[in-house]
């Protein structure tokens, strides 16, 4: 259901089910007296009176109606007459009551409410109503209970007074008091669920303008009338008690919600929800009150959060919010969850002044657990599925992310580990686990990679048990523990696994231990973000390309660069103007170094590529899109192992770690806009030294090679760089190779040469180390020792690595210098073709003659 219908169907569901709670209140035997009711030139039991600090109150005009302004206290008194109370004489069963204020609605935020005399004295407060702003009339309803509307205010010659809070541009045009034997409020408890809708409609669902929230103001962006977050970045919201109150919903525990937003795309920067929560894992009760809906940690960010993409559109996203308990502990005892935008530096310079604005907001109960069979999102509208999913497991496990602990499908017990107050005890021997049926289900991802972290105490081991396409029961390699008493980090790599529910108690895996005292914390599943991935979908080989005996110009391209403004991968005019000025300078493909751990993956890899394609497709003759491919991503992988700890490409995990990089990348770019050279995508292997890999092994890259077809129908092109076998004896097999850092080539040297690839730069500075670029000289030396070797390839290093000062796109210090040299050498590189010649010669002298033979002095 799109949004544009949603909240409209929602409200009047949850307007329906108010009304007939409310039709069956009275035929329970609720009684209601008809209204008094006051105007500006009429009164029915119900008189304004001009007394006290209530006596310069002005009669006025505004909106067509006439209307009385607060005195200059800011009030309006009341008196309901005695013959409609009767309260002193005769205590009245009417004890509830309604009043509702018409009102001129010219200024945002200014709040007002009711001072009543009740049972607990005579300046009782009633909740807050608000303005917004928006130049209308609007009825404010206040429902107040122990009500006897005794004189005992303005010199007991009052009932209940208006109250503006010292503001005194307030305009009243009517009021009607209502009075019950039964609290008048509309009971939400069995609506499907409540709503609020900008600017001032609430439907079960109230917005708090008050403390860190009051300043909310109402806007107008792309057509709709919407509210801004506060100065504070903040929104506060109600959800009525009679929907959910103490974590019990019509007296069963409540369970999981949805809420769903609608917000206006505007900048960058991120928001987020913080509610009322029984969270277990909150350190205090402050922190069970602001439980943030993406959970206990900021590396956990893939889903339930948002990240602005600057559209300038209305977009919509749905938070799946478990263990919620809404006890209205937020804002002093008032609200049960808020809309937060931190207003940090770094996300001040994201969002450029840009408040968030919303103008529906929807909560409702959700009849079965989000992540057995939610569709969830990933961290912005549009983003597809999450990058992982995955669970906290405690005694309370973090939920609304995907992966669900299944208890009655295998017994745990709850306990101290490494720790650790709050873990998971395979007690029985196992914990189950069902993956998310919209993540992955019936076999349709084709390598999936489960993390376990677990207590790594002394003795035993550990294993899964996963539903594979040939048996409901496949087991893993047997992972022992080394008795550190460290928290420890392991992913299986599944290449076959079908999650169909078909274990006991429609689980997809379970974590089998050798002995009862297997502690386990975090639980992640993986597979390729993307939709052009089989067999999701039908991976097109791709059509025309290159040949392996085509003369290329390529570029490694850094697609990582986040200042916001103005060079920004997040930006497409960024990211349209470097494919631009590539294809000015005759370069037919890049290499992308795709950041492509799952922390960085998740927050910039994914737009980062998604931005990639998006101008690709609308920039002619784009150049075309490959990977290079870099360990550096697993040494820094917080997620799926250990983080910054040597990398050992002998262990499966790891191996699969690999593939899994090119697979993520490749899952996001359509098959027609790959570089391919004899129609396989290519893909660059960078090397890694011994300060981040330990070992290095062919299988890794045999693994990649068979997984990568199995995943998109053709094997990849591979360009290594020579470091992956030096000398030779390794038997790494591959089609071309490269060597790295040709920036930095020695002045007499200049560009790196291997068969069919050479590697040119124009020059490197990152401090330490310098190669001058000599106003371009270094760089043309490398081109013509290029174009005079007639290379297959020449490899660019680099288009936009700045921080080593090694780029030739345009820039403050260079202009479009090198883009000018780039293209008058490649077009010399292409133009020369001695496929057809009868001999090649060169004639020698201070300045050589080539034709098709080169003399390479270096």
């Amino acid at each position: 259901m799109s949004w544009a219908t949603a909240p409209l169907r929602l409200a009047m569901r949850v307007l329906l089910a108010a009304i007939v709670l409310g039709a069956l209140a009275l035929h329970a035997g609720a009684q209601t007296e008809s209204p008094v009711v006051w105007t500006p030139t009429s009164s029915t039991g119900l008189l304004l009176k001009r007394v006290g600090d209530g006596t310069d109150a002005l009669d006025t005009f505004a909106g067509g109606r006439a209307a009385v302004r607060v005195s200059s206290s800011g009030y309006l008194y009341y008196d309901v007459d005695d013959n409609y109370v009767n309260n002193r004489i005769n205590p009245s069963p009417y004890t509830f009551a309604r009043i509702d204020v018409e009102y001129f609605d010219d200024a945002a935020g200014r709040p007002f409410f009711i001072h009543y005399s009740a049972t607990g004295g005579c300046f009782t407060a009633s909740e807050d109503a608000f303005l917004t702003g928006d130049g209308t009339w609007k009825t404010a309803r206040f429902y107040i209970g122990n009500v006897r509307f005794e004189d005992c205010q303005a010199g007991n010659t009052a009932s209940f007074r208006v109250n503006a809070r010292g503001w005194t541009e307030l305009k009243v045009g009517r009021v009607a008091v209502t009075r019950s034997t039964t609290d008048l409020r509309p009971s939400f408890g069995t609506a499907e669920g409540v709503a609020f809708i900008a600017p001032s409609s609430e439907l079960g669902l109230r917005l708090k303008k008050v403390g860190e929230g009051a300043d909310v103001p109402t806007v107008a962006l792309g057509g709709r009338t919407g509210l801004s977050v506060s100065s504070q970045g903040q929104m506060f919201f109600d959800v009525d008690d009679t929907f959910i109150k103490d974590g019990l919903s019509g007296g069963q525990p409540a369970g999981e919600v949805a809420v769903e937003g609608s917000y206006f795309d505007q900048r960058y920067g991120f928001f987020y929800l913080q509610y009322d929560s029984d969270a277990s894992l909150a350190a205090d009760a402050v922190q069970r009150a602001f439980w943030q809906s993406f959970g206990p940690s900021f590396d956990l960010q893939s889903n339930n959060i948002v990240y602005l993409q600057n559209t300038a559109t209305w977009k919509t996203y749905t938070f799946y919010l478990a263990n919620v308990r809404f006890s209205n502990r937020q804002l002093e005892g008032v609200a049960d969850f808020r809309i937060f935008q931190p207003q940090s530096a770094d996300n001040a310079i994201a969002s450029q002044g840009y408040r968030l604005t919303i103008d529906k907001v929807t909560v409702t109960k959700l009849a079965s657990p989000a992540d057995r069979t939610a569709r969830l999102e990933g961290n912005y509208s549009g983003a597809g599925d999450p990058v992982m999913v995955w669970t906290r497991l405690a005694s309370r496990n973090e939920q609304g992310h995907g992966l669900y602990q299944i208890e009655s499908a295998a017994p745990t017990s709850v306990g101290p580990a490494c720790g650790e107050q709050q873990v998971r005890v395979a007690s029985g021997g196992a914990i189950a686990f069902d993956v998310n049926d919209q993540y992955a289900k019936d076999g349709n991802a084709n390598n999936v990679y489960v993390t376990v972290e677990f207590c790594d105490a002394v003795g035993g081991a550990l294993a899964l048990s996963y539903d594979a396409r040939t048996t409901q029961s496949k087991p893993t390699e047997t992972v022992p523990r080394t008795g550190t008493g460290l928290w420890r980090r392991y992913t299986f790599y599944l290449p076959d696994a079908y999650f169909g529910n078909r274990q006991s108690g429609a689980a997809d895996f379970r974590i089998t231990a050798t002995t009862a005292d297997l502690a386990v914390r975090h639980v992640y599943v993986q597979r390729a973000p993307g939709p052009y991935v089989r067999p999701r979908a039908s991976v097109a080989t791709a059509s025309g390309g290159f040949t392996s005996r085509q003369r290329l110009v390529l570029v490694h391209y850094f697609p990582v660069f986040d200042g916001y403004r103005p060079y920004s991968f997040r930006n497409v005019d960024t990211v349209r103007k470097d494919l631009v000025d590539m294809r000015a300078a005759g370069i037919d493909g890049m290499l992308v170094w795709y950041l492509g751990n799952t922390t960085d993956q998740i927050n910039m890899g994914i737009p980062a590529v998604r931005n990639l394609v998006a101008v690709a497709r609308q920039v002619a003759n784009a150049p075309k899109i490959g990977l290079l491919l870099d360990p550096v991503h697993i040494f820094h992988e917080k997620i799926a192992r250990q983080p910054d700890t040597l990398i050992d490409f002998t262990a499966t995990s790891n191996k699969g770690l690999y593939l899994k990089l090119a697979e993520d990348f490749f899952s996001q770019v359509p098959s027609d806009l790959w570089l391919t050279i004899d129609g396989r995508p290519v893909i660059a292997l960078y090397y890694q030294g011994s300060d981040m890999v330990s070992a290095y092994d062919k299988t890794v890259i045999a693994l990649l090679v068979s997984g990568f077809e199995a995943s998109f129908g053709v094997k990849p092109y591979l360009i290594a760089d020579f470091h992956w076998d030096e000398r030779g004896d390794r038997g790494v097999v591959v089609d071309d190779w490269f060597a790295w850092g040709a920036g930095a080539a020695p002045a007499a040297f200049p560009g790196f040469a291997l068969p069919h690839t050479m590697a040119i730069g124009p020059g490197f500075n990152e401090g330490a180390r310098v190669r001058d670029r000599e106003g371009g000289a270094f760089y043309e030396r490398g081109w013509r020792r290029a174009v005079g070797k007639g290379m297959h390839r020449v490899l660019i290093d680099t288009w936009n690595y700045w921080v080593e000062g090694a780029a030739i796109a345009e820039s403050a210090e260079y202009s479009r210098r090198y883009i000018d040299l780039t293209a008058q050498y490649a077009a010399q590189l292409k133009a020369r073709d001695y496929a057809r010649a009868d001999r090649v010669s060169v004639l020698l002298g201070p300045t050589n003659q080539a034709d098709g033979l080169y003399q390479d002095e270096t």
